[in-house]
């Protein structure tokens, strides 16, 4: 009996020293973990706080009690959480809250705090367990996210160009303020715009079927059509889509901007009956430069014929006559007759030149006109312009319809002189610069070079199947009646550049 009485008093204490060591390891663990952690009564008064808690806010166990902790409330959310906190307790219910506390160094910082009550078999509440979880970063996070949001949907409304996103299908799904306001209605009606009268009617059929292939084959689609704005209006607009891919290259979305094109082309308009007068102003004779090469050219052909004539009628007189001979000079009449009538054929739209206009002129600004008339053709070849022009060359005294229709006839040669180049870019080069009391131009080509710089300004001189060979020496003509000079330098391989140079 007596060691039965000793082997219960040693379990006992063994299970006393268990109890007391679960203990202290459970107060280890709740004051280590990196949240802030406390309970409360069934009437919500606080009643206890892990070591974590006494830490960040300062305050002792005992000033945090009942509602003490209160004071680390942010002003801003003190009410707000106080009410829910009140209201989950009154229900019995759990509660989850994001809200800011006060550090013990005054700062405040978000913390998501949650807690659950404990009830006893019967439901009653025993007692409430919460949590308070710092989660400053995220909410951090997301105030930017929701910056940026505002800041980009901000920008997009604000934009003057009409910015729009698709489906992969290709079916619209957001659009930004302006293109709105241009067309006066909402999103649901634009993505009828298939059915709607959103485009010309002239338009529509080839914008349907080319966006449709676009999408189909996930390329970037280019469009130009005619969009009838709110008041009835039609636009000329050029719709431009790209497609966005993810990691893995699958099509998600398709980005894209609708740019008025309206003005633009109005001025194109404008440009194109400029280029016309111009053209047909080109059109002049430089009698006094080209007389002699012309009569030449002419009486060439013209001598040969008389001569040819000559020799048949003394092949005939002669007795007998001599058929075979006869026949071939009238064959040689035949050739130079040919000759003389291609020759003026040539020169039959050369017209008499007109006095000169002579003003002040910036061979700046004539020479950017140029460039922006030629851009059509520039971009249907394929060639990149670059231009480097001296704000210090001085002004002229020209006549700017001759001077314009010189540097046409310069960069639409340095154009045509590139097309089909495949093995380096097509690149044409404007430059100006002042050369002591002269301004000066250089339109530079990457194309196959000149054999000969000095025979290309000869009149009827041409490397151009269809050309009349008189551009150059017309521009030539130009250019000398102006007191200057032009002229044409190349290394035979990699492009040419064609110099003109002015007295200012």
């Amino acid at each position: 009996m007596v060691r039965s009485q000793q082997n219960l008093e040693r379990m006992a204490s063994r299970a006393g020293l268990t109890s007391a060591l679960a203990a202290a390891d459970l107060r280890t663990i709740i004051d280590t973990i990196p949240v802030l952690a406390w309970t409360t009564g069934p009437d919500g008064a606080a009643d206890f706080f892990n070591s974590c808690w006494v830490t960040y806010s300062g305050l002792s166990s005992e000033e945090s009690v009942a509602l003490g902790w209160a004071q680390v409330l942010h002003p801003d959310d003190r009410e707000r959480a106080l009410s829910q906190w009140q209201s989950a307790v009154a229900r019995g219910e759990p509660i989850e809250v994001e809200l800011r506390l006060r550090r013990a160094d005054g700062e405040f910082l978000w913390f998501l705090a949650r807690a659950h009550p404990l009830r006893d078999a019967a439901g009653r509440i025993l007692k409430w367990y919460g949590t308070s979880t710092e989660i400053d970063a995220r909410r951090k996070r997301e105030h930017l996210a929701l910056e940026n949001a505002e800041t980009y949907s901000q920008i997009l409304d604000r934009s003057p160009a009409m910015l729009f996103t698709t489906t992969a299908q290709g079916e619209l799904e957001f659009v930004n303020a302006p293109l709105l306001r241009y067309f006066g209605t909402g999103l649901e009606a634009l993505q009828q715009w298939k059915q709607a009268a959103h485009l010309h009617p002239d338009d529509l059929p080839k914008t349907i079927a080319l966006w449709s292939q676009a999408v189909t084959e996930g390329v970037p689609c280019v469009i130009e059509h005619r969009m009838r704005r709110h008041d009835g209006v039609y636009r000329w607009f050029q719709f431009e889509a790209v497609p966005h891919r993810d990691a893995d290259g699958r099509l998600v979305r398709w980005y894209g901007s609708i740019t008025d094109l309206d003005d633009s082309k109005r001025k194109d308009a404008e440009l194109r009956a400029m280029e016309a007068r111009l053209s047909s102003a080109s059109r002049m004779a430089a009698v006094s430069q080209l007389s002699a090469a012309i009569a030449h050219e002419v009486n060439q052909p013209i001598a040969a014929v008389i001569a040819n004539s000559d020799a048949c009628k003394r092949w005939l007189s002669m007795d007998p006559p001599n058929i075979e001979r006869a026949l071939y000079s009238l064959e040689r009449i035949g050739r130079d007759a040919a000759a003389g009538a291609d020759i003026v054929q040539r020169i039959r739209l050369l017209f008499q030149r007109a006095p000169l206009m002579k003003e002040p002129l910036s061979l700046n600004i004539v020479t950017n006109e140029v460039l922006q008339m030629l851009d059509g053709e520039m971009r249907q070849g394929g060639v990149v312009a670059r231009r480097e022009l001296d704000p210090a060359v001085p002004a002229v005294q020209a006549d700017r319809v001759q001077i314009q229709q010189v540097l046409i006839n310069l960069m639409r040669n340095a154009i045509e002189a590139m097309i089909g180049l495949e093995d380096r870019p097509r690149v044409l080069s404007v430059t100006s610069k002042r050369d002591g009391d002269e301004a000066v131009v250089a339109v530079t080509d990457s194309g196959p070079g000149l054999s000969d710089p000095q025979i290309i300004f000869q009149p009827f001189f041409t490397t151009k199947r269809n050309g009349m060979g008189m551009g150059l020496a017309i521009s030539k003509t130009i250019v000398e009646a102006h007191g200057g000079r032009l002229w044409a330098t190349s290394d035979g391989g990699a492009g040419a550049t064609f110099v003109l140079s002015i007295r200012a």
